[in-house]
């Protein structure tokens, strides 16, 4: 893969990383919107997950998008 390729897939690994990361942020808003109006469907257990599904895809996104800078570098 060229130089300008390896660029945009990289740029667009870390945008979609601050993405998944805000989603993640906003599910926990919405748990704690919930919680403050005592409407938490199943304890809240599925937003958690949602939310640390987000947040954990968004650091892999991060680090796929690292390793491919630093494997173009060399």
């Amino acid at each position: 893969m060229g130089a300008l390729p390896t660029a945009i897939l990289a740029g667009c690994l870390q945008a979609l990383k601050w993405l998944l990361w805000v989603v993640a942020v906003l599910f926990l808003v919405l748990l704690v919107s919930q919680y403050l109006r005592n409407d938490m469907p199943g304890g809240g257990v599925p937003t958690l997950i949602a939310a640390g599904g987000f947040a954990i895809a968004g650091w892999i996104c991060g680090i796929a998008s690292n390793w491919l800078l630093r494997q173009s570098g060399e």
